[in-house]
């Protein structure tokens, strides 16, 4: 399958709804995990919205891979749909990275994009079995 047989409506809209979710989460935890009170490091509150953050993920591949257009390969969907809600966090997230002194580490973005990129194939394969329970167990 080629970048082109994708339907980009269905990955920008399944990044969109996964942003949603993924965006408010990620700054509620990059806000705990600055917070210098703690005295033992990190909060374990950060880890629930890590879980958020993960979730979001699933749900851009979910969203993509349901879509009437990407029904006939909603992981691939689902894949690019996370792959791109975190191209675009993380291009906001290196902006403020930068300004404030510090240096962005390519290997951490491209481990973290396929993580990302995997989640999202996570719920084109959720999508997958919704399509298949919608179409009466046809594939």
């Amino acid at each position: 399958m080629a970048l082109s047989d994708l339907d980009g409506a269905a990955v920008v809209r399944g990044a969109a709804v996964g942003a949603l979710l993924i965006v408010p989460a990620a700054v509620v935890s990059q806000v705990l995990a600055d917070d210098s009170s703690t005295e033992d490091g990190t909060p374990p509150i950060v880890f629930v919205f890590f879980a958020l953050i993960i979730a979001g993920f699933v749900l851009a591949g979910w969203v993509a891979g349901t879509r009437p257009t990407s029904e006939r390969t909603p992981v691939q969907h689902g894949a690019a749909a996370a792959a791109l809600a975190f191209l675009a966090v993380q291009a906001v997230g290196a902006v403020f990275v930068v300004a404030s002194g510090e240096s962005v580490a390519p290997l951490s973005i491209i481990a973290n994009l396929l993580f990302a990129a995997s989640c999202g194939a996570v719920g084109g394969l959720l999508a997958a079995r919704t399509i298949t329970r919608r179409l009466g167990g046809r594939p």
